[in-house]
């Protein structure tokens, strides 16, 4: 049987909510003419998440060819024309 009944599927970098929220407000300055702003809550919470994907990996043959701001530079791009920066 090829197939396992689980697999984890990413990238394999780990990045938190805060992490991914700066790599939001990085990419959306191509994007968007006024700033982001992230609002950070002081919580006791666990950030440091993480995925291991190797098992998908090592069967498939397979890996991203994306990272994080990538693809959030392609959600961007799929939703918003870029801005002429030049014009403002």
């Amino acid at each position: 049987k090829l197939w396992k009944e689980t697999y984890n599927l990413g990238n394999n970098y780990c990045l938190n909510i805060v992490e991914i929220a700066d790599v939001v407000c990085d990419v959306s300055k191509k994007f968007i003419n006024h700033p982001v702003k992230i609002e950070i809550e002081d919580k006791d919470i666990n950030q440091e998440i993480g995925m291991d994907s190797s098992l998908f990996y090592n069967d498939f043959k397979w890996h991203p060819k994306y990272d994080m701001k990538a693809t959030v530079e392609s959600l961007f791009g799929f939703l918003r024309k870029p801005i002429d920066l030049k014009m403002e």
